[in-house]
């Protein structure tokens, strides 16, 4: 199965979101693995790291020993960059348990960059468009055109109609994958 990572909200496209902010509420993920602003929470990037690095934990390790793996790699997290983790061990183990972790740090670290340069593109101004996302120095929503594609429009008709290059097209989907719209979800008709 091919794992999805996001930004922002950081998780594999199959763990629930509010299973993450539970483990927050009970103090399971702190700094430096949550970013609080004012109202919002948000996994840091080294709580998504956290997260992808537990769901590569076998599930036919013992529970213990998953726990002691967990707590190590918070420590090394709290005092390492996400690329100098490599392997983790689980301290006081029966059984010599050893986590390879460096496929997974080149994996995050590489979208967190693509994440970072979409967002240099984009910015959200309360001054303009109300403060929904738009692509900086335009009133271009970009919402609606990271939609387009799934109602049909191409690359190049988007191009010409809203006066946007290949790196912004790109920084609309990748923005619209870390950062899902919020409220209901729409629930679409079989045609």
């Amino acid at each position: 199965m091919k794992r999805e990572w996001h930004a922002g909200t950081q998780t594999r496209r199959n763990t629930r979101l509010h299973a993450i902010a539970r483990a927050i509420d009970r103090g399971r993920l702190s700094q430096p693995f949550v970013i609080r602003r004012a109202r919002l929470r948000e996994l840091s990037p080294k709580g998504a790291f956290l997260i992808a690095a537990d769901h590569l934990m076998a599930r036919d390790v013992a529970a213990p020993d998953r726990l002691k793996l967990r707590r190590r790699l918070a420590e090394e997290l709290k005092m390492k960059p996400i690329t100098a983790i490599g392997e983790v061990s689980a301290p006081g183990s029966i059984l010599p348990l050893r986590i390879d972790l460096s496929g997974v740090a080149a994996d995050v670290s590489t979208r967190l960059a693509r994440l970072e340069a979409a967002l240099a593109l984009i910015v959200e101004d309360d001054e303009v468009q109300a403060g929904a996302a738009t692509f900086r120095g335009t009133r271009v929503l970009v919402r609606p055109i990271a939609e387009a594609p799934r109602h049909g429009a191409d690359r190049a008709e988007l191009k010409d109609d809203y006066r946007l290059n290949d790196l912004e097209l790109d920084a609309a989907l990748i923005f619209a994958e870390a950062r899902p719209a919020r409220g209901r979800p729409v629930i679409r008709k079989p045609a």
